[in-house]
Formats: structure tokens, C-alpha cells, sequence
């Protein structure tokens, strides 16, 4: 009988010390995956993000423009996207049928892409802004504004640059990995714009640069103020009119009052 209980117990021990070995091969095998794929991210970020300097033998917004005219038959071109792809830089160029042409930023080549990278590139390249003028012209380079952007905003990470007409005027967007666009000049290099993403509600608030948000900010609380002390004036001279009239009140209780012991 006690060898049976010995028997039990040692067949218990045994199914534990396997449930803790299969609990901590599991832990394991968690944190290294999720060791790779943090790692491997982080790779795949450092890969597409354009934060350095761009190579000097990038083509330009000129060459880039001849290139897409020859393959466009009469099209007329909408925006113009560069991005980093597997450490490659491309140029997106999106006509305005919809079509998107895409070239090595560095050689000219254009690349075949599979039906996958097609639907990307469309996605990727579709603006609500208007076409590009058919004589656009941009004097600051991609790498220009680049450098522009991260001056405003030093430790963002960009994702991608664009240049496309907004508001009648020709721009790059600069998009930041946060959610963050900056919008330049494409001629003086001056940010017109700033759309900041924000974090809890996922809407996006625009500032302009033709105002700050400290303008804005300190005119908000001179108006809120103002109205305070406004509010405050009323209530005091609300208060000094209450009490004229309770003194009116007593001063005529007490006339009254003196009236009717006269008259007794």
C-alpha cells in the first residue's frame, strides 16, 4: 500500500517537473522571438527611414521629371514620392491617370513591380491635393527639404518625402514615422505648414507658419482673461446694485415705520 502512495506521489512529482520544463521552454522561446523580431524591425526602420544625408549622385527633380515624360504619352504628372526601399532609394511617380512609374533614384533604371508592390505604390502615391502644375518647378532639392524638416523636428524619423501641389502652391511633404507631415516650400524652403498627429485621439492639428502656437496659445488666454474679468465686473456691480436696492428697502421699512407712530 505504501509503495502504491510512493508510486503516486513520484508520478506526480514527474508530471510537475514536466509542466514547469514545458512553462519555461515556452518563456523561452517568447522573449527570443520577440528579441528577433524587435531587432528585426528596428533593421527594417534604419533601412527605409531617410534621415541621413542623400547620396550626391541622386538624380534630380529635373531628371526625374524627363525621365517620367518619356514613358508618360502625354500624361501629365501628379506628385512625385522618393522612399527607401531595401536600402534602395526610388522615385514614385504617380500620373495623372493614376498610373504610378518607378525608377532607381540613383541610376534611372525603371523597375518592374509584381502585382503586390503595384497595389503599394498606388496606395502609397494617393494625395486629395491637387496635380502638379504641368510646369512645376522645385529649386530646393529633396535633400534640401529633408534637411529642413529634421531642423524642425530633430529626432523624428522620416518615412517618406513627396512633392505635390497643395493650396495652388508646389510643396514636399515631409512625412515623419509618428504620424508628423511638415510641408516646405519647394522653392523658398519655407515650412508652410505642420501637422502634428496626436497620440491618444489619432487626429491630426495643423499649425501654419504664418502664426505660432505660443501666438496663439498666449491670445487664447489674453481673450479667456479679458472675459474673466469682464465676468468678474458684472458680478461685482450686479452685487452693488443688489445692495442699493436692500438698502432702499430698509430705509423705507424704517420710514414707514416712523409714519405710523406719528400717527398714533
Amino acid at each position: 500500500m505504501s509503495y502504491k502512495k510512493n508510486q503516486t506521489g513520484f508520478a506526480h512529482l514527474m508530471l510537475l517537473i514536466v509542466a514547469v520544463v514545458v512553462v519555461a521552454g515556452a518563456i523561452g522561446w517568447y522573449v527570443v522571438t520577440h528579441q528577433k523580431t524587435k531587432s528585426l524591425s528596428s533593421a527594417q526602420l534604419a533601412d527605409s527611414a531617410l534621415v541621413k544625408q542623400l547620396p550626391d549622385n541622386i538624380l534630380s527633380i529635373d531628371k526625374v521629371k524627363e525621365l517620367a515624360t518619356t514613358k508618360a504619352s502625354g500624361r501629365t504628372i501628379s506628385a512625385v514620392m522618393l522612399v527607401k526601399e531595401n536600402s534602395d532609394f526610388i522615385y514614385k511617380i504617380r500620373l495623372d491617370d493614376g498610373t504610378v512609374l518607378v525608377f532607381n533614384a540613383l541610376t534611372g533604371d525603371q523597375l518592374n513591380r509584381g502585382a503586390q508592390a503595384k497595389k503599394q505604390d498606388q496606395q502609397e502615391t494617393e494625395t486629395e491635393n491637387d496635380d502638379l502644375p504641368g510646369t512645376f518647378t522645385a529649386t530646393v532639392s529633396f535633400d534640401q527639404a529633408r534637411a529642413i524638416a529634421l531642423n524642425q523636428k530633430p529626432d523624428g524619423v522620416i518615412s517618406k518625402i513627396e512633392l505635390e501641389s497643395e493650396d495652388g502652391k508646389v510643396v514636399y511633404n515631409v512625412r515623419f514615422t509618428d504620424g508628423t507631415r511638415i510641408n516646405i516650400d519647394a522653392n523658398s524652403g519655407v515650412v508652410v505648414s505642420t501637422k502634428v498627429k496626436k497620440e491618444n485621439s489619432g487626429s491630426s492639428h495643423k499649425s501654419t507658419g504664418t502664426k505660432s502656437n505660443d501666438e496663439s496659445s498666449s491670445s487664447s488666454d489674453s481673450s479667456s482673461s479679458d472675459s474673466s474679468s469682464s465676468n468678474d465686473q458684472q458680478d461685482s456691480s450686479g452685487s452693488d446694485n443688489s445692495s442699493d436696492s436692500n438698502s432702499g428697502s430698509d430705509n423705507s421699512g424704517s420710514d414707514s415705520g416712523d409714519s405710523n407712530q406719528d400717527d398714533n
